[in-house]
């Protein structure tokens, strides 16, 4: 493209030269001063990403971990050594 102005060569989607400052574009015939360019094309709006379901899968599965944990925690004390022997309705007697 070559500036009608001052006859530099410009790149081809130029809208005003870098020499003169000459606006580039199709002159307007109806008389108007302004000329017509094209407008840049608008960007398509930012959508939020959605949510993935591998997202509820994992959350799913932490929460069953979490139970399971917990409750093999109990159950280890609930059956620990520590308790003291039962007797099996037997007397007891003490050396003497």
């Amino acid at each position: 493209m070559t500036c009608t102005k001052c006859g530099i060569d410009l790149p081809y989607d130029s809208r005003f030269c870098f020499s003169c400052g000459q606006t580039l574009g199709v002159v307007s015939v109806g008389g108007g001063a302004a000329a017509a360019l094209a407008p840049y094309p608008t960007p398509a709006p930012i959508q939020a990403p959605e949510p993935h379901v591998n997202h509820a899968i994992r959350s799913g599965l932490g929460i069953l971990l979490l139970v399971v944990l917990f409750g093999a925690a109990w159950y280890a004390q609930a059956h620990s050594s520590n308790s003291l022997p039962k007797v099996d309705g037997a007397q007891v007697t003490q050396p003497e």
